[in-house]
């Protein structure tokens, strides 16, 4: 199989804290056998592993890792003997990761950063067994944790962490930082598969903020105790107490309760009637409040004055009035069909869990989602052969 090596570069300034992170898909397990390697002080770091910058506290990178094939072998192999990769770089035993990198723990989550969420999890002592441990350097210290950079080699990649350890050396958080992993196959022809890899490397802020590229959602911060959180939640909060008249603040906040992994849809509607209390006249944001109105709260009525107000605040903004045509047929479209399952239910038999269940489909991809959970479970209460544990999921059934 033929390879195809990806590199992702995120550099850049946000709201005057400099920062840069990246990440990864989860990791692979390795071979069963590991590699003993004679490895250089960590002070010693090739600048190709750990570069340090007037911005940054400290960057990391995985240019190290040069061009791996995967017909010649698993990655961890070729690390092995590539020369100079370990240069600069410290073998931990398994007894120093399991007391320090996963103290406390019993299994390992396994991260999708991509996502934010976790989509696996792994016992500690297979983790710790499956996967080489490397120490870069120790990026800080402060008086109630260091943080260090170490990192993982398995079968099909590299992953770097940012983690924090307390002072009596007990594991704290980490995030990834770098990559150079395994990330799939793309197509050639219908015939032909290649898999590539995905290179990416960041730095963490002298403000300890770090940013994982993927927009706001996947900011983060280490606080003073030495735990890495999210950050922008309150970033926002803290600014509009010094800035409650700030339109365009309230705007985009509203946008990121409305687009991050884990949707405050309450939230982003309290921003939005924020913006347009401040000032009625921001055409924008009439129309995203709108879309809002319409998708998630079911409140047709108010989202076409608000549609139609977008359109007389900015007559010449053309998209503004395709998105009210957008609604205006989706929505006869929508009303139709619900009316039809509504009358459907009257006429025939309605105890028909099948067509309950239908309903209960349609609704949810409408965003009806209390009207689609009332019907998801009456079609349960007359089938209990229909109740599985996707389908609660999927209706929000705890």
């Amino acid at each position: 199989m033929n390879h195809h090596t990806v590199r992702l570069r995120h550099c850049g300034y946000w709201l005057a804290l400099s920062l840069l992170f990246t990440a990864c898909t989860q990791p692979h397990p390795k071979a069963a056998s590991k590699k003993v390697v004679n490895a250089a002080p960590a002070s010693s770091a090739l600048k190709s592993t750990i570069v340090k910058g007037d911005t940054a506290l400290i960057c990391v990178a995985d240019t190290e890792a040069g061009v791996f094939d995967p017909e010649k072998g698993n990655f961890d192999d070729f690390v092995a003997h590539k020369k100079g990769y370990f240069k600069g770089k410290k073998e931990l035993s398994d007894n120093y990761v399991r007391k320090h990198l996963f103290s406390g723990l019993d299994s390992v989550p396994i991260e999708n950063p991509y996502m934010g969420q976790i989509v696996d999890e792994r016992p500690v002592d297979e983790y710790i067994a499956n996967t080489d441990f490397y120490l870069i350097t120790t990026a800080l210290k402060t008086p109630r944790f260091k943080g260090i950079i170490y990192e993982e080699i398995g079968d099909e990649g590299s992953r770097k962490f940012f983690s924090t350890i307390d002072r009596n050396g007990k594991f704290i958080s980490r995030l990834i930082i770098a990559a150079y992993e395994y990330a799939g196959t793309y197509t050639e022809d219908a015939d032909t598969r290649h898999g590539y890899y995905s290179g990416m490397d960041g730095c963490i802020s002298k403000d300890l903020v770090i940013d994982m590229g993927g927009g706001e959602d996947d900011i983060y911060k280490v606080h003073p105790d030495g735990k890495i959180v999210k950050y922008m939640r309150e970033y926002y909060d803290s600014v509009l107490l010094v800035h409650p008249n700030d339109a365009d603040l309230h705007l985009r906040y509203a946008r990121y309760l409305r687009d991050r992994y884990e949707k405050d849809y309450p939230g982003a509607k309290r921003q939005f009637e924020n913006v347009l209390k401040i000032d009625p006249t921001v055409a924008v944001a009439t129309n995203e409040y709108a879309y809002l109105l319409w998708l998630h709260f079911n409140d047709t009525t108010e989202a076409n004055l608000y549609f139609k107000k977008a359109i007389e605040l900015a007559p010449k903004v053309r998209q503004f009035r395709s998105d009210y045509k957008f609604f205006l047929n989706r929505h006869v479209r929508d009303e139709k069909t619900r009316k039809g399952y509504e009358k459907a239910l009257k006429l025939a038999d309605s105890n028909n869990f099948g067509m309950h269940l239908d309903y209960a489909r349609f609704l949810l991809k409408i965003d009806w989602k209390q009207e689609a959970r009332r019907h998801y479970l009456k079609a349960v209460a007359l089938n209990k052969n229909l109740k599985n544990k996707k389908d609660d999921d999927l209706f929000g059934i705890e």
